[in-house]
């Protein structure tokens, strides 16, 4: 249920963040379930912005958000965010995601790579013929059958949320008007409450359906759950609730996997990443196993809901990610690669709930022309099948041996494209790198390990490996560290800069206010002899690491002679940062220790020189992208136990990832 796990988020802002009396408004009374009178609040909220509790703006920016009134959600959000009152990474998405409905910029919406961009196709969408005025949501194909979850049914029991009836599963048999349920169905799939979404097994020999507990928990939610019917010799048992649902927390949204025997469901259990998360339950025929977490290739801090499947077998899910077009967006996983469906499909609002119908039709929900209670159930076709995509590769290889190098740095961008990333070789020598149609632009490279010679390169020349692209790279042998020179003529160019454990820290008084890096360099250097004494790396991988350390400065500062004397000369730069962590701590908390890197290296461009180069940072001349990826690209080798510090503090391997790398570009 879509708008039932956005009451989830709005409880917790009225609850926590109200003290004059909106939390009242929460009723206990199963009539009113789980909800809230945003109306109310929303009043309520109004009045105490205006009687001075300025603290109160972030929480009217949410209930507006939440109630569908975008655009003066965003005028609040804009003056919440002046006074520094968006502290949690929800409040900065959903400020994300209303500035993008009006084309204008939020300062956390900071690309990352999270999403591949690049999968684009030709599609249609158009709203379904037989929706109504109310909620028609998660549309779920059986045969002839299409059932969805509607609030269309009339009655005089409102649902006090969104001032519309409680939802049940409504069928449809090839026409615009509903039909009566099936009779295959058990007699009691709608009830007096919340029913919906359901999932039928292709032998409808199983139905799972979601519904809401009738009394509330212990914090005064009435959360939801997952019930399940099995049919034996031709006869439904009683509805069971699935057995690791609570009414502590919820469990929404299944999708039975018919091949795997499988149950997808949502659910904000504890132990997640964070928000909801996408889990699977295998089923026996008679018991389910315990829910297994899809892991953070798919869940994230965000909510990941509604999962599906493409007639390929590609996991299909919903997610409000801070990087997604806006709101819930549909994504397809496919060989651990995160891909936004292209618009139409995808919009600025939510898109949710997505079923192929066959390999080039089928069924989405969104509220793109109905507000946060306007969800409509959409149709959408693809004229050809689905692009055919392949995985790139690097592989990196010492000259003289042909033997792959382990642990080598390989930095990649496409100005072009706007990709950038980097990441570190595996024992193989293999590292990778993105997901694409074949016949993509070129790319600088950028290929280091200590004790070879830096490689440099513009290629477009992959080689197809199976069914893997795959750029290869030799490395020579270095006799002595050297530092790259830049020449007048230089058209682009990379440098790595590596960082000291959880430097540079978080400040107050804003982000110019951040360590430059320079300063954070010598934190790093003073710490040298630490990482001597207490690393299991050995001392020679340490000294190799530190000559690297020093390498990366010395190129800083001679870019930085270079560049101002060419942004003297009238020339413009463009330059690519991008920021990672090693794995100890949260994925919130890294994302943060990326973004304060970036920022460290540009305040120490923007105080070069007592700020010789800040009239052309501040006019555009010198350009920055920044794109903060946190832990996400760390592999699991990279321990992130905090007692194993010599392993996840001291270690070489640690050390490379917490790096910020540089592609430095002259434009027109």
């Amino acid at each position: 249920m879509k708008n039932l796990y956005q009451t989830s988020i709005i409880l917790i802002v009225l609850l926590v963040g109200l003290s004059f009396g909106v939390s009242a408004q929460v009723s206990m009374m199963p009539e009113n379930l789980i909800g809230t009178d945003l109306r109310k609040a929303e009043s309520d909220l109004r009045k105490a912005v205006e009687s001075g509790q300025k603290s109160q703006t972030i929480n009217l920016a949410e209930v507006l958000y939440f109630s569908g009134q975008f655009e003066e959600a965003l005028k609040y959000y804009q003056q919440a965010d002046s006074m520094n009152l968006l502290r949690n990474p929800q409040q900065r998405r959903n400020y994300t995601h209303v500035a993008r409905m009006f084309n204008v910029a939020s300062p956390y919406g900071v690309p990352t790579g999270y999403f591949d961009r690049d999968w684009t196709f030709e599609a249609e969408a158009q709203a379904f013929c037989g929706n109504s005025r109310n909620e028609d949501f998660a549309p779920f194909k059986w045969n002839n059958y299409l059932f969805i979850t509607s609030s269309r049914e009339r009655t005089r029991r409102v649902y006090d949320f969104s001032n519309k009836p409680f939802l049940n599963v409504v069928a449809f048999e090839g026409g615009c008007d509903p039909v009566n349920l099936p009779d295959f169905l058990p007699k009691n799939i709608n009830s007096r409450y919340h029913d919906g979404p359901i999932a039928i097994s292709a032998d409808t020999s199983l139905v799972i359906i979601t519904r809401n507990y009738t009394q509330p928990n212990e914090s005064g939610y009435h959360n939801l759950y997952l019930e399940y019917f099995v049919r034996e010799d031709g006869r439904w048992s009683k509805g069971t609730q699935f057995p690791f649902s609570r009414q502590a927390f919820s469990a929404q949204h299944p999708f039975f996997n018919d091949e795997e025997q499988t149950l997808y469901f949502a659910s904000n259990m504890p132990g997640g990443l964070g928000g909801f998360d996408i889990y699977k339950s295998k089923w026996n025929g008679q018991r389910w196993e315990s829910p297994e977490n899809l892991g953070p290739e798919v869940n994230s801090a965000y909510d990941e809901v509604f999962p599906s499947f493409s007639p390929k077998g590609d996991l299909i899910y919903s997610t409000n990610h801070i990087e997604s077009l806006g709101g819930l967006d549909l994504v397809m996983f496919r060989d651990g690669v995160r891909t936004l469906f292209p618009e139409p499909i995808n919009s600025a609002f939510d898109d949710f709930a997505l079923i192929f119908t066959d390999d080039k039709n089928g069924y989405f929900s969104s509220n793109r022309s109905g507000g946060a209670f306007g969800d409509n159930i959409y149709t959408f076709s693809i004229p050809e099948p689905l692009p055919v995509e392949h995985n790139f590769f690097a592989k990196v290889i010492d000259k003289e041996t042909g033997l792959g190098i382990n642990g080598a740095l390989v930095a990649f961008s496409s100005f072009e494209k706007g990709i950038s990333g980097s990441i570190l070789t595996n024992a193989s020598g293999e590292a990778y790198l993105f997901r694409s149609i074949p016949g993509f632009p070129t790319f600088s490279f950028d290929v280091s390990k200590p004790g070879y010679q830096t490689f440099e390169q513009k290629s477009d020349n992959y080689k197809l490996d199976g069914e893997r692209y795959v750029y290869t790279f030799e490395l020579g042998k270095e006799v002595e560290p050297a530092i790259v020179e830049i020449k007048p003529e230089a058209e682009s160019g990379t440098i790595v800069l590596y960082f000291e454990n959880d430097i540079p820290r978080a400040t107050t008084g804003g982000p110019e206010n951040i360590a430059r890096y320079y300063e954070t360099f010598n934190i790093f250097n003073r710490a040298r002899n630490q990482y001597f004494q207490n690393s299991s790396s050995s001392r020679e991988e340490l000294e190799a690491f530190f000559n690297d350390l020093e390498k990366g400065m010395a190129e800083l500062e001679k870019f930085a002679e270079f560049v101002l004397e060419e942004l003297k000369a009238g020339n413009k730069f463009m330059i690519d940062m991008a920021a990672f962590a090693s794995p100890l701590a949260s994925h919130e908390y890294n994302a943060r220790l990326s973004e304060r890197r970036n920022q460290s290296v540009k305040n120490y461009f923007r105080n070069w020189k007592d700020g010789a180069m800040r009239s052309f940072i501040d006019d555009g001349s010198l350009h920055f992208l920044d794109k903060a990826y946190g832990d996400s690209q760390a592999p699991p080798s990279i321990s992130e136990d905090p007692n194993e510090r010599d392993k996840s503090v001291y270690s070489v391997r640690a050390s490379r990832e917490r790096r910020v790398v540089l592609f430095w570009k002259r434009v027109e």
